[in-house]
């Protein structure tokens, strides 16, 4: 079932995601016009969302459930990459 932990992973690749992207919209657009934010908006969505995608498969490949970010390192890396 659906828990805490897994709404707060949620707000976080999301917040992470679009976080830069809200701050800086306001400058981008004052300076370059709108067709280049566009065009970056259409190539910056991808490379995040995939980039996203891949970190929450590697945090969910952990033998254990509910294993986080730290743990899941150092059951594929040793302890020292941990």
């Amino acid at each position: 079932g659906w828990r805490k932990t897994d709404t707060m992973w949620m707000l976080g690749l999301y917040g992470t995601a679009i976080g830069a992207c809200v701050l800086f919209l306001p400058i981008k657009a004052g300076v370059g016009g709108m067709i280049p934010l566009i065009i970056m908006a259409i190539l910056a969505f991808p490379m995040t969302f995939f980039a996203h995608r891949g970190m929450t498969r590697f945090v969910l490949s952990g033998k254990t459930p509910g294993e986080d970010i730290t743990e899941v390192v150092e059951e594929h890396f040793g302890v020292g990459a941990g």
